[in-house]
């Protein structure tokens, strides 16, 4: 009888624990990035009133007999399924589709969230704003062939401070496309102009001149030109460019690189329009790829066009905004049209994230059971993607808890009823002497 008074209360108190993780749930159906619980429950140690007999010759088997001694607490669980997308537009706020956390640190460690509810401090930083543990990630930047690369040998702080500047590069490398028109008299001559870039990011005006000498065989040159304190044009340096042969498809042969190389020299025509720049400065021009079908340059029956289809070097920026890809790539957006990488996000995946320990703030920590956080890029390694300009909401369905808390309650009131119960029975017992 007694036993049933201990299986009602440990019913009593752990059904009550039911209901505080429900409570918890529900009072965080709009708090970001959160992750609900979930209860499970186990039996306890059995009174064992009987052993099981194997069966003999002439007699069955007998069960066990066991008597239960009410139930406990099996778990609880952190139940990371996605959250809803909620649009927000806000350049800060970011989001993770797919698993995988945010890694944030207090300077001393490092933790984990869902919430991507960042701002900006005064130093241009991503900061949690509850906290002020900053965003980590990795330093990006952008090699001399135009593809980033990524250093992670150390996390760093987020960190985009807005009116920074990006300085000018200078100009290596032209793609020129263009016709040359094969029914063009010899002697006829074509230009055109483009801007290139010194050092410092100064832009100055190329002139590209071709001029017609052979029947399918054309001359290139150019013209490194400025403007007068009169307002004429003058000559800072000029030289000779290519010689470009068609074949009678008037296409390029193009086993090879079909190229040419501007050379401003260490001490031009006219030193002053480059005073604190870089010289000599080389530049490439292309006009033809290797294993290109049509090159860059063909010579067809047809008006002459001519154009500088890459230009590359640029003039000094300002950083006016930034953008997050879905990589996790953090670029800076410059004032001269340049988008330059900046940093790239680190997204932390775990082998057991159900075993990260809730620190508050919706942040978690690792745990001996957790293992190890293994830092991924976004989209890559198991870790999800992110999405500028969204929040991940809460995974609590309220409906789903309401039905789970009802469950809970009734839970509850049947293990009053067996206490109720047993305190009658003892009450007769006792009542029997008199």
């Amino acid at each position: 009888m007694l036993r049933s008074l201990y299986s009602g209360i440990s019913g009593l108190k752990n059904h009550l624990i039911d209901l505080d993780v429900i409570g918890n749930n529900i009072s965080n159906v709009n708090t970001i990035g959160f992750k609900k619980s979930r209860v499970t429950f186990k039996d306890v140690l059995y009174q064992t009133l009987r052993n099981a007999m194997a069966p003999t010759g002439a007699i069955g088997g007998i069960n066990p007999m066991e008597l239960g001694m009410g139930m406990q607490l099996g778990a609880i669980d952190t139940i990371f399924t996605q959250g809803t997308p909620q649009m927000t537009g806000n350049s800060t706020d970011l989001m993770l589709q797919g698993d995988g956390f945010f890694v944030v640190s207090n300077g001393t460690s490092y933790y984990y969230t869902r919430a991507g509810a960042f701002s900006m401090d005064s130093n241009g930083t991503f900061v949690d704003p509850a906290t002020g543990f900053i965003l980590q990630g990795w330093a990006a930047s952008i090699s001399a062939d135009g593809t980033t690369i990524v250093d992670t040998t150390s996390l760093v702080p987020i960190r985009v401070e807005v009116g920074s500047k990006l300085p000018g590069k200078d100009t290596t490398r032209i793609d020129l496309g263009c016709n040359l028109d094969a029914s063009a008299s010899i002697g006829t001559s074509y230009n055109t102009w483009t801007q290139v870039y010194d050092s410092l990011g100064n832009t100055h005006d190329l002139k590209i001149s071709v001029v017609k000498v052979d029947q399918n065989r054309w001359v290139v040159g150019w013209v490194l030109t400025y403007k007068t304190p009169a307002g004429s044009i003058g000559v800072a340096a000029s030289g000779f460019l290519a010689s470009l042969t068609f074949n009678s498809n008037g296409l390029l042969d193009v086993t090879n690189d079909v190229t040419g190389v501007i050379n401003i020299p260490q001490n031009p025509i006219t030193s002053s329009i480059f005073s604190g720049a870089t010289l000599p400065q080389s530049i490439t021009v292309y006009f033809a790829h290797k294993g290109d079908a049509i090159g860059g340059v063909t010579q067809f029956a047809s008006d002459f066009t001519m154009s500088a289809k890459y230009v590359d070097g640029y003039p000094m920026g300002v950083l006016k905004s930034f953008t997050v890809d879905q990589s996790g790539l953090v670029s800076g957006v410059y004032s001269n049209g340049r988008t330059q990488p900046l940093y790239k996000l680190a997204v932390a995946v775990f082998n057991n994230p159900s075993g990260l320990i809730k620190v508050g703030n919706t942040l978690f920590a690792e745990s001996y059971n957790s293992g190890k956080a293994q830092l991924k890029f976004a989209g890559e390694g198991g870790a999800g993607v992110v999405l500028q300009g969204y929040l991940e909401m809460s995974n609590v369905d309220l409906a789903e808890e309401f039905v789970n808390m009802i469950v809970a309650q009734r839970g509850f009131q049947a293990n009053t009823r067996v206490i109720t119960t047993a305190d009658e029975n003892l009450r007769d017992l006792v009542n029997l002497k008199r």
